[in-house]
């Protein structure tokens, strides 16, 4: 993932499992700044996981990798409690890195935090979702905004690439670079 000045790659991974009819977290693991509440159980089985970030957004440097392996049958939907701001960076980029698993019969909902780039910021993003087979179900939205609009910020960043590509039994189906 290239040259990370702090040391550390923020991590987050859950795997979420299809029990008894109802969705559970099987493994789950995070490093700062990222934690989870424990999980919204909904009515039909599924359940829903909140996100929760403990820092002032992202920093120039940052390295971040998310993991999710939805396991046949079980429904999860990832949700964010707020916005991820992308802060100004002198020079380099941050990073993430997406990996999500959703075997045959499975649905996952991705919906990351709202994305503010300030001036001067660089984001690159790669996700990679692996459908099992048809059955297999994936949803997703993303919100970019202008930056910080009041402050005079109209889309000032340096940057932002967010690679998404999907893949049904291995092979390409869609590929999105935003």
């Amino acid at each position: 993932m290239g040259e990370n000045p702090f040391g550390k790659t923020s991590k987050l991974s859950l795997t979420a499992i299809k029990k008894e009819e109802k969705t559970i977290l099987g493994d789950v693991s995070f490093t700062a700044p990222y934690k989870i509440m424990q999980p919204f159980q909904k009515k039909d089985g599924a359940i829903e996981v909140m996100l929760l970030a403990a820092s002032a957004g992202i920093m120039e440097g940052d390295r971040q990798e998310f993991d999710f392996w939805i396991r046949q049958g079980a429904d999860l939907k990832f949700i964010s409690q707020s916005y991820d701001k992308i802060h100004q960076m002198k020079k380099g980029c941050a990073k993430r890195q997406t990996k999500v698993v959703v075997e045959k019969e499975a649905s996952f909902c991705f919906y990351p935090q709202p994305i503010i780039p300030f001036k001067d910021s660089a984001f690159e993003g790669v996700m990679k979702v692996y459908l099992e087979d048809e059955t297999a179900a994936f949803c997703m939205s993303e919100i970019f905004s202008c930056g910080r609009y009041a402050s005079g910020e109209k889309f000032q960043y340096r940057y932002y690439h967010n690679l998404i590509e999907i893949y049904r039994k291995n092979k390409l189906i869609y590929r999105d670079n935003v």
